[in-house]
């Protein structure tokens, strides 16, 4: 018969996350005010940003080898 492994009752899962809100509920002002802060920056970056947006790219293009698979022909020749 194989052995049961259980998990002792002070390790429980409820028990763990009741101990998790219990926490969060400590924090609470501070969760709020980091809440509040996103709030505010994101409405910042979203009202006081610029209307456009400009994007730049850059292609290079190299001359193409004869025979890709030849011997002593590598990608970066």
């Amino acid at each position: 018969m194989t052995p049961h492994h259980r998990v002792p009752d002070d390790q429980d899962e409820p028990a763990l996350l009741r101990d998790q809100f219990r926490q969060l509920l400590r924090y609470r002002s501070l969760l709020a005010c980091g809440v509040v802060v996103g709030l505010l920056g994101g409405g910042y970056l979203a009202l006081g940003g610029e209307d456009a947006y400009t994007a730049t790219g850059e292609v290079l293009v190299r001359s193409a080898i004869s025979d890709p698979f030849a011997a002593g022909s590598t990608a970066d020749k």
